[in-house]
């Protein structure tokens, strides 16, 4: 799954779970509604900047974390050693 996609699945999650909708996001992040209703229905790929307003709306932030790799990708990333 996309970078992208994850995010906005968990941005869904958190509209959700903050009761909140399209319509207040909208107003209150600036973005068209049609805009927000768009980043909260559909997979597909967005502008970061929607994404970082709606970030910014729900009071959230996206950290990096580092991903498990797998024993196969280990193995072969120790070998270009």
């Amino acid at each position: 799954m996309p970078v992208s996609s994850t995010i906005l699945a968990d941005l869904r999650k958190a509209v959700v779970q903050q009761g909140t909708n399209p319509y207040q996001i909208a107003k209150s992040s600036g973005m068209p509604l049609t805009t927000v209703q768009r980043l909260l229905q559909v997979d597909r790929h967005v502008p970061l900047r929607n994404v970082e307003l709606l970030l910014e709306t729900l009071g959230l932030q996206v950290s990096l974390v580092p991903k498990k790799r797998s024993p196969s990708a280990r193995r072969r990333g120790s070998a270009k050693r």
